[in-house]
């Protein structure tokens, strides 16, 4: 709108329609125009506004009401409307009576223009009780443009919490006498939707345009988290407890961030199980991404602080989950560290007895070794660092979601090194450093003409790494995670044939794993699995995963087609699915499978495939939360051919 303030003359011309100030329409008889005009003059501002305003108000109602209650006035008024309704709309208001004009524009839905001229007002130097009226209904604008934005879909919670806290900047500017209970509803709002606003601002993109924005998310993090209230009890924030806040607010943050945070809190505010352990896990997705092993060595004094906790409550002796996450943490931090020794006692590597030890993670260590039992376990030990690192470390924070893990060129770093150098434990952490780099270098650098990748990742399980000339190795996270080599048998007699080369004689009588990629064929029928069958074997799998995730929890089914540990956490996971009322609805769209490794036995494989699929999830409690995705992911499964036939009983995700 067009508004022009002329001190000269004092007076401001502003858009007053007539029928819109009265609540009127055209269409009103004279009768209806005075009962409109009655009807406002008899519902005031009930709060905060001067006597002069309101009486001004009524006097500009009555020129309202005379001028469309007068048929003569009326018909010219309407005739102007028609032909020039933006000059007809402009009326002079003299300056005492402009704080009542927009009281009424206010009160009629012009939000905006109000906003607009109450802002330019406030620039002058105005008089106290001129003053508090504009800026009053200046304050009342925001609210109105607040509510407004929250009715948008989705709600505008940015927007409104910048409007509501204008109306608070000019209300307290006011003083506390100044409409106490707008303000205390003001505040009261702002309380209620800030933290759905701090978290909005975090969620916004990490670039220069949105960095303003985004920091003052972070320092509204602080305010909220910082606040404690009686005896340091924190409070519920805007319908968050504060564990709920604080665990959304740090899906939205980047590792640095966290850090920052963690670091800077007061120690008066005691800092809770979730908080330390995020804060660990950003402390060595920093470090490792940024080569600064410092950062790594405070996280691992926070795993420690945490893996101490976690054992003076622990009466059973049993290792929970929380425990094994905490443990494998403290471990894997040691070993980023070179500390090798230290690695493989916080894991019970060294004690069968050791309260710390976790037989899959014990396995798991072991599936990696060249076959002489425990006596080299650093390629088992940098095959658990590249998975923790890629699955539970960097998937926590969102710009590390991909972040590429490479063992070689973090103990290759010369700060990395140097670092390790001074932390007065002679020259080991060093030489292990070293002889991991040497690792990382034979087992995560591959380049574009990867050969047998899936035959090679298993040679690296058995010889610990040993290097093999002309080849290249894929990272050790793509080798199955619970895959478990056979034992040691003596020389097989024939050769077999590979998907580019020969796998020689001399070779294959070191082990007695025998590869079978697709489109070969073995040269001996003992084998019964080959990738028909395994295709028909997963398919099965994705079915019996829809049903027991589905709308009819046919859990029943996951029997047929899983074993093991696969069994026991799928079945776990639907019936945590049927506890919260959600329930999948899954689509395999295409499946491809790589390749087929078996044992010398024929009673083990291994199915490198390739899957297509989309899934919904429904939330019956709260339809909000339904979610859907279309996803393309290379996943490994392991299978035992037993009584029931063939059963998968491992598997794991290589890459999406």
């Amino acid at each position: 709108p067009s508004v022009a303030l002329r001190n000269a003359e004092k007076s401001m011309q502003l858009p007053i329609d007539y029928y819109q100030i009265l609540g009127a329409e055209p269409h009103f008889s004279t009768d209806a125009v005075m009962r409109a005009y009655e009807a406002r003059v008899s519902n005031p501002p009930t709060e905060g506004f001067s006597v002069e305003l309101l009486k001004a108000r009524q006097q500009i109602l009555k020129v309202a009401c005379d001028t469309l209650a007068d048929r003569d006035l009326r018909d010219e008024y309407d005739r102007g409307l028609k032909e020039d309704e933006a000059g007809t709309l402009v009326v002079e208001v003299p300056w005492s009576k402009i704080p009542a004009a927009l009281c009424l524009l206010q009160e009629a839905g012009e939000a905006e223009v109000v906003l607009q001229v109450g802002e330019a007002l406030l620039d002058e130097n105005l008089k106290k009780p001129f003053k508090q009226d504009v800026v009053l209904v200046t304050a009342l604008a925001y609210v109105e443009l607040s509510r407004e934005a929250m009715t948008e879909n989705p709600p505008a919670v940015i927007r409104s919490c910048d409007m509501l806290n204008g109306a608070l900047r000019l209300l307290q500017a006011g003083g506390n006498m100044l409409a106490p209970s707008l303000q205390e509803e003001v505040y009261e709002t702002l309380e209620e939707i800030t933290p759905r606003c701090v978290l909005e601002l975090l969620a916004l993109p990490l670039d220069e345009e949105h960095k303003s924005q985004r920091s003052e998310g972070l320092q509204e993090v602080r305010n909220i988290l910082w606040t404690a209230g009686e005896g340091g009890l924190m409070a519920p924030v805007g319908g968050y407890t504060r564990e709920q806040f604080m665990k959304e607010a740090l899906s939205r943050m980047t590792a640095c961030e966290q850090v920052a945070l963690f670091t800077e809190t007061p120690t008066n505010i005691p800092a809770e199980k979730l908080e330390i352990y995020s804060a660990a896990l950003a402390h060595v997705a920093e470090g490792f991404k940024t080569k600064k092993p410092r950062l790594i060595q405070e996280g691992g004094s926070l795993f420690t602080q945490l893996h101490q906790s976690l054992r003076d409550r622990n009466d059973n002796h049993l290792i929970t989950d929380e425990q094994r996450d905490v443990m494998l943490g403290r471990a894997l931090s040691a070993l980023l560290l070179g500390e090798v020794e230290n690695c493989k006692t916080f894991l019970g590597l060294n004690d069968v007895n050791s309260p710390d030890r976790c037989p899959e993670v014990a396995d798991f260590v072991l599936s990696g070794t060249d076959g002489n039992g425990d006596s080299d376990l650093l390629p088992g030990l940098c095959k658990l660092l590249e998975s923790w690192l890629a699955e539970e470390v960097f998937t926590n924070f969102r710009e590390t979601a991909d972040f590429h893990v490479s063992l070689s060129d973090y103990y290759d770093d010369a700060e990395v090194l140097g670092y390790l150098e001074k932390l007065e434990k002679g020259s080991f952490p060093q030489e292990a450093a070293a002889a991991i780099a040497r690792l990382g270098e034979g087992v995560t650098k591959h380049s574009s003409n990867r050969l047998l990748p899936l035959q090679i990742a298993c040679i690296a399980a058995v010889f610990g790494g040993l290097a093999i000339a002309s080849v290249s190795y894929p990272p050790f996270q793509k080798v199955l995670k619970s895959w478990r080599v056979a034992p040691l048998v003596p020389a097989l007699t024939s050769a077999v044939t590979l998907r580019k080369g020969m796998l020689c004689a001399d070779w294959v009588e070191l082990f007695s794993i025998v590869f079978l990629p697709v489109g070969t064929t073995e040269q001996k029928e003992v084998l019964r699995m080959d990738a028909r069958l395994a295709e028909q074997l997963i398919r099965k799998w994705q079915a019996a995963k829809a049903k027991a995730l589905g709308v009819t929890r046919a859990i029943t089914q996951l029997n047929e087609i899983l074993d093991g540990q696969m069994l026991k956490s799928w079945t776990d996971r639907a019936v945590e699915v049927a506890k919260h009322g959600w329930y999948w609805e899954y689509k395999l769209l295409e499946i491809n499978i790589d390749s087929v490794t078996i044992s010398e036995d024929g009673r083990r494989a291994m199915v490198e495939a390739t899957l297509q699929e989309t899934a919904r999830l429904y939330d019956s409690n709260n339809p909000q939360r339904n979610d859907s995705y279309k996803s393309s992911y290379t996943t490994r499964y392991e299978l035992h051919y037993g009584d029931n036939g063939w059963r998968i009983t491992d598997g794991a995700v290589l890459r999406t």
